[in-house]
């Protein structure tokens, strides 16, 4: 699939999205970002874990991506191996919980 340009939103549909999505929004923050960028987010009112409070420091992508996928959260990262669909199909997504043992640790 061809990437598209995004148009982006103006300031009245930002406040519009700000107040509907604030706070329902989940995020993981990857360890490629670090904690700080997890407390910004914490700070500015958004459900935020990362990856070190969830056991998933120094796992794979495919493990941290079965976690957020689990838990319904979005993925906030800067490592560029999660824009690989050939890593990450939609018929995959439960499959890559079963490697360990860093999935057993973002299971429990």
């Amino acid at each position: 699939m061809p990437w598209e340009k995004l148009v982006l939103p103006d300031e009245k549909d930002m406040r519009r999205m700000d107040a509907q999505f604030r706070g329902r929004a989940r995020f993981l923050v990857d360890e490629s970002m670090g904690n700080e960028v997890a407390e910004v987010l914490r700070r500015n009112g958004f459900n935020t874990k990362f990856a070190a409070e969830v056991g998933l420091l120094g796992c794979s992508d495919e493990d941290v991506f079965a976690f957020a996928w689990k838990e319904n959260l979005i993925i906030v990262t800067h490592d560029p191996d999660f824009l690989d669909n050939t890593r990450f199909p939609p018929h995959r997504l439960y499959t890559s919980m079963k490697s360990l043992p860093c999935a057993a640790i973002a299971a429990e």
